[in-house]
């Protein structure tokens, strides 16, 4: 079976809070939602109303997990529905995606076998925050002390 993308998974969670119904997904009526603008199982187009900050998928997710938890982190890690679609992403993180030491690998779910995309060579640290990691390599300087020179 093929692992459940984000966007699909906060299509059922807003299917099973309409009672399986399409039309009410559609209709529906709490914007304040952080899965409002992903609740049609695709990404939010230029010509969406919706008008508040867009998170992305898995942090959208992560705030709605938050929410239902009361805003009590700690109980969001001991979540006990694991039959919720949300659960895999309630830290945060997209579990299709492999992160090893220095680099980050992505679980393809568009092909029937499970395939490993690397993602660029940069230092995984520089690809995911945008900001280049400082070199471990480099030796500190060291300072004189007045007197020793």
């Amino acid at each position: 079976m093929k692992p459940k993308t984000p966007i699909r998974s906060i299509r059922a969670y807003c299917l099973s809070c309409s009672g399986d119904s399409a039309n009410e997904v559609r209709l529906c009526v709490c914007p304040q939602c952080s899965l409002y603008p992903y609740r049609m199982g695709k990404r939010p187009g230029e010509d969406n109303k919706y008008q508040g900050e867009l998170l992305t998928p898995v942090k959208a997710i992560r705030s709605r997990c938050i929410d239902c938890s009361g805003f009590i982190l700690s109980e969001v890690r001991r979540c006990f529905l694991p039959e919720c679609s949300l659960y895999p992403y309630r830290m945060g993180k997209n579990p299709n995606c492999r992160r090893t030491a220095g680099k980050e690998e992505v679980v393809s779910s568009h092909s029937s076998r499970k395939t490993l995309t690397k993602l660029p060579t940069s230092d995984a640290e520089t690809y995911l925050t945008g900001l280049p990691l400082e070199s471990s390599k480099a030796s500190p300087r060291r300072v004189p002390r007045a007197g020793n020179e």
